[in-house]
C-alpha cells in the first residue's frame, strides 16, 4: 500500500508555518504586554513629574505668602514702635514743660500719682503696650503705668541699664527681651535714656 499526498506544502513547510503562526501569535501577546507596560510607565513618569511641578507651586506660593506674611508683620510692629516712640517724646515735652532739669528733679515730679495718670493717659491709645515704667538714675523704679503705689524694683542688674550709665556712646533705644521685674513676664523691652 502507498500512501501519496496530495498536499502541495512539505511537511517541515506546515510545521514552520505554525510555528510562525504561534511566534507571531505570542509575539503580538508580547507586544500587547510590553505597550501595556510602556504605559503604564508613562502614566507612572507623567504622575511623578506633576505631583513634583504642584509640589514646586506649592512650595512658592508658600514661600511668598510667607514673605508677606513677613512683611506685614515687620509694616506692624514698626507702626507699634513708632508709636511708642511718640509716647515717650511726650513724656519728654511733659519734662521740658515742667522744666525738669536735674535727676534730683525728674524722680520728684515723675513719682507723683499726677505722673501716674498721665502715663497711663498716654498708654491708653496703645492697647499692645503693657506698659510704661520710668526709672531714676540708680536704676530704681519711680513710676509705672501699670500699678500704683510702685513696688521697690531695681533694674541696675539689666544690660541695657548698665549700657546707659557706662558713659560710651550708645543707641538711644535698646531693644532686649528680658523676664519683666514689674510684671514678672516674659516682655519686650524698648528702653530709652532720658538725659
Amino acid at each position: 500500500m502507498s500512501v501519496v499526498s496530495t498536499s502541495s506544502v512539505p511537511e517541515y513547510r506546515r510545521l514552520s508555518i505554525k510555528g510562525v503562526l504561534r511566534a507571531s501569535r505570542m509575539g503580538a501577546i508580547q507586544w500587547l504586554v510590553l505597550s501595556a507596560a510602556l504605559l503604564v510607565l508613562a502614566i507612572t513618569l507623567g504622575t511623578g513629574y506633576l505631583a513634583l511641578q504642584f509640589r514646586e507651586r506649592a512650595l512658592e506660593m508658600s514661600e511668598r505668602e510667607l514673605n508677606n506674611t513677613a512683611l506685614l508683620l515687620s509694616r506692624h510692629f514698626d507702626q507699634q514702635l513708632t508709636d511708642l516712640q511718640h509716647v515717650h517724646d511726650d513724656i519728654v515735652n511733659y519734662l521740658r514743660a515742667e522744666q525738669v532739669e536735674t535727676a534730683d528733679q525728674f524722680e520728684k515730679n515723675m513719682s507723683l500719682l499726677s505722673a501716674h495718670e498721665m502715663l497711663r493717659t498716654r498708654l491708653a491709645a496703645l492697647p499692645h503696650v503693657g506698659g510704661l515704667n520710668l526709672f531714676n538714675a540708680k536704676g530704681w523704679l519711680i513710676n509705672s503705668s501699670e500699678m500704683w503705689p510702685v513696688p521697690d524694683i531695681s533694674v541696675a542688674d539689666r544690660r541695657y541699664f548698665q549700657e546707659f550709665t557706662s558713659g560710651r556712646p550708645t543707641s538711644p533705644v535698646i531693644v532686649e527681651p528680658a523676664m519683666s521685674k514689674v510684671s514678672g513676664n516674659w516682655t519686650t523691652i524698648l528702653a530709652r535714656k532720658i538725659t
